[in-house]
């Protein structure tokens, strides 16, 4: 899974947080977005490791 699904889940989840996110992340630059992406996946393989979907985590967030 990589940080845009990542941040579609959360926008699916919340309005308020789509908002404040998108004005966030137009403000990043590419090399924000390559070590997002290698973030979300080493999360998703903790996750994982742990029986717990990524939609849980988001919903907790």
């Amino acid at each position: 899974m990589k940080f845009h699904d990542i941040v579609n889940l959360i926008c699916e989840q919340s309005p308020l947080q789509k908002k404040k996110l998108t004005g966030y992340l137009s403000e990043q630059t590419d090399r924000f977005f390559c070590e997002a992406d290698e973030f979300a996946l080493r999360y998703n393989g903790f996750l994982q490791t742990r029986n717990i979907p990524i939609e849980y985590a988001v919903d907790a967030t």
